[in-house]
């Protein structure tokens, strides 16, 4: 117990709340298009928000979901409504990953009106790597400068490859 390296007993922890999370998520990853039906508005219903902030996270982890796999689960979830900020900062850029253009406006929304680095940084991020949406990101951005903290505005600019 004294010694340097792991302890000689590997504690068992109880998963089940993860597992769920887990579950869910590799359930949409793997679904086909025939499968979106079998999803139901009872799938989060029985998640906490600490779940569901995990199951959308996980989700991140993967490759970007088909676009008729994030408005399945929007129409299932109503994610777009969840008022959670780390909820929906994660939801938001699972749906800009899937290129959902809908998406964009609530992105920039998100990104502007809360000030936290945390979610302003990478939501601009996403919007910037949607080539479609670079510019919006850039204007959006310019726009709203003023209003941000300096740190923040001067990573963000870093970030969308704006001078001074």
């Amino acid at each position: 117990m004294h010694t340097p390296g792991m302890p000689p007993v590997k504690p068992q922890y109880d998963t089940t709340m993860a597992d769920a999370c887990t579950a869910l998520c590799q359930r949409w990853v793997k679904a086909k298009e025939g499968d979106l039906t079998s999803f139901t508005e009872a799938d989060v219903k029985q998640l906490n928000s600490p779940q569901l902030i995990e199951f959308v996270a996980l989700l991140l982890q993967e490759e970007p979901l088909p676009l008729s796999h994030v408005k399945k689960m929007q129409e299932v979830y109503q994610l777009n409504s969840v008022k959670n900020s780390e909820v929906r900062f994660r939801w938001l850029r699972v749906c800009v990953r899937a290129h959902w253009e809908e998406a964009v406006p609530l992105v920039m929304k998100m990104a502007t009106e809360q000030g936290r680095m945390k979610f302003t940084r990478p939501l601009f991020k996403e919007v910037y790597n949607f080539s479609k949406y670079s510019d919006e990101a850039v204007k959006t951005f310019k726009e709203h400068r003023g209003a941000m903290h300096p740190v923040t505005a001067m990573l963000v600019a870093k970030d969308l490859k704006i001078d001074g």
